[in-house]
């Protein structure tokens, strides 16, 4: 409501006033006669009068809670009328149900069971835990999912438009149907290296904070290529740290590989030289000078721990970008309990995927992805054994 003042000589000259400013259907409040001036007094009127405003009309609202204005924000391209559409999808539905009636389930009396009724394998079982919504449910069913599988809220709300503008109702109706989606959704904006990159980079450096798993990551890639006949050097590139050696060349010496404290050129043959790093300091009193001699001429790859919060990961990134990684790997994930914000931190940083490692163990191999193969496993909840 707007109300406002207005003073006259007359009183038909304040309400003239408050017919042309606020219009004929202005409702007056109250009329004061009033005086001013301490010398010469002057006589007026003051009317108060206020006028209803009329709200502008909202947008219509779909099932979901997005109004129009978002969805040709999101869909520039589509232009189509909510209540049409929603009015259209339940005639439909109607029209199935009546022409295909639910059939009860025939009970078998020899087996006690009833047929015809789904029951979940085990291979649906692993990705049982992946909502789809109900009738009447909105997105918010699929957006909490996301944020406890540890994606960010905005990444989850991203998501679960795009499930509901770009895909049918049937293809969501079951748990399984709703992850592929999702994977194929967040798919696009992954990054993954082949296996075959060690054919051309015969040089790696694993870098990362003290305690995320270097020296374990390193062992792994060693006895992987060791298993597809691949000569193998395991440089122990912290020179402070003489136990790390140690315990570095003593793994080397167990899955068969050769073992230096510096990087060697090989002209002849074809050897693949891992080296653990020191521990990245982050903060003023970094080690980056240190760092940098290690890893000239050869592929750094940023390792990880799965457990960081996505904070701590992006902190890392910023304080390794001088030296620019080639691509980046994750440990500990067997206690990794939230996967969203691995896609999160591949996204903003568009660093290619390397592999993962489940455990400390180096019995344990390490897991190399294509990209549908990390999209899939990064929305559903299952282990990589």
């Amino acid at each position: 409501m707007l109300v406002k003042k207005f003073e006259a000589e007359t009183i038909e000259k304040a309400l003239s006033l408050v017919k042309e400013s606020l219009g004929p259907d202005a409702l007056v409040l109250s009329t004061q006669r009033k005086q001013s001036g301490r010398l010469i007094k002057r006589h007026f009127v003051e009317v108060t009068a206020a006028k209803n405003e009329k709200k502008a009309p909202e947008p219509p609202v779909d099932r979901y809670g997005f109004d129009s204005k978002t969805i040709e924000e999101v869909f520039p391209y589509r232009r189509f009328d909510l209540h049409a559409l929603e009015q259209s999808e339940e005639t439909e539905r109607a029209r199935q149900e009546n022409e295909n009636p639910p059939a009860e389930p025939q009970r078998n009396k020899r087996l006690g069971k009833f047929l015809g009724v789904h029951e979940i394998g085990k291979s649906e079982k692993k990705t049982n835990h992946v909502m789809s919504p109900k009738k009447g449910q909105s997105s918010n069913a699929y957006i909490s999912r996301m944020v406890e599988l540890g994606f960010l809220e905005e990444t989850a709300t991203q998501v679960a438009r795009r499930l509901i503008f770009d895909y049918p109702r049937d293809q969501r109706q079951t748990a399984i149907g709703t992850a592929r989606l999702m994977a194929k959704i967040i798919a696009p904006k992954l990054k993954t290296l082949d296996r075959d990159i060690f054919d051309f980079q015969p040089c790696w450096t694993a870098i990362g904070v003290a305690g995320a798993g270097k020296t374990s990551m390193t062992v792994k890639l060693g006895l992987y290529l060791r298993r597809m006949g691949t000569e193998v050097t395991l440089i122990g590139g912290d020179q402070r740290k003489l136990s790390g050696r140690r315990e570095l060349a003593s793994y080397a010496k167990l899955i068969g590989a050769q073992f230096s404290s510096k990087v060697v050129s090989h002209r002849e043959g074809k050897i693949v030289q891992l080296i653990d790093s020191p521990g990245l300091v982050v903060g003023a009193n970094n080690n980056l000078g240190e760092l940098r001699d290690v890893c000239r001429g050869t592929n750094p790859v940023l390792v990880l721990d799965a457990n960081m919060r996505l904070k701590e990961m992006m902190r890392i990134v910023e304080a390794t970008a001088t030296l620019s990684p080639s691509a980046v790997a994750f440990t500990r994930l067997d206690i990794a309990g939230q996967r969203g914000s691995i896609y999160d931190f591949l996204k903003e940083t568009s660093l290619p995927l390397m592999g993962m490692s489940v455990s400390g163990s180096y019995r344990v191999p390490f897991k190399f992805f294509d990209v549908k193969e990390l999209a899939s496993f990064l929305v559903q909840d299952r282990t990589l054994v």
